[in-house]
C-alpha cells in the first residue's frame, strides 16, 4: 500500500492520499486539527502520527514517551486503548 505523507506543523497524517485523506476524519475536524497545528507552531511539546483504523501515536518530544490512542467500539474503532474523550476526562481529573 503506497504512503504519502505531508507534515503540517506539529501534527503529521499518513494516508495513502496525502495530509488528512483517508484517514476517516470529517471536513470540519481536519480544518480543526489544522488550525490547532497554525497556532501550536511555537510551543511544540507532541507529536500526533495517525495509524490508521481511528487510531493514533502521541509522542512526548522531551521524553520520548508514547501513547496510544483509539476509537471506542462504540465509535467504529477497537476499543484496545484510551479514546481521546477518556484522555479529557484523566487530564481534567489530574488538574483537580
Amino acid at each position: 500500500m503506497p504512503m504519502a505523507c505531508r507534515s503540517r506543523g506539529t501534527i503529521r497524517w499518513i494516508g495513502a492520499t496525502g495530509w488528512g485523506e483517508g484517514c476517516g476524519l470529517n471536513r470540519a475536524s481536519k480544518i480543526f486539527l489544522y488550525l490547532a497545528t497554525l497556532k501550536l507552531r511555537a510551543m511544540t511539546t507532541t507529536r500526533t502520527i495517525y495509524l490508521g483504523d481511528l487510531r493514533t501515536e502521541n509522542i512526548h518530544l522531551q521524553s520520548g514517551c508514547r501513547l496510544i490512542t483509539d476509537a471506542p467500539v462504540d465509535n467504529q474503532g477497537r476499543g484496545e486503548a484510551f479514546s481521546p474523550t477518556d484522555l479529557v476526562a484523566t487530564a481534567l481529573g489530574d488538574c483537580i
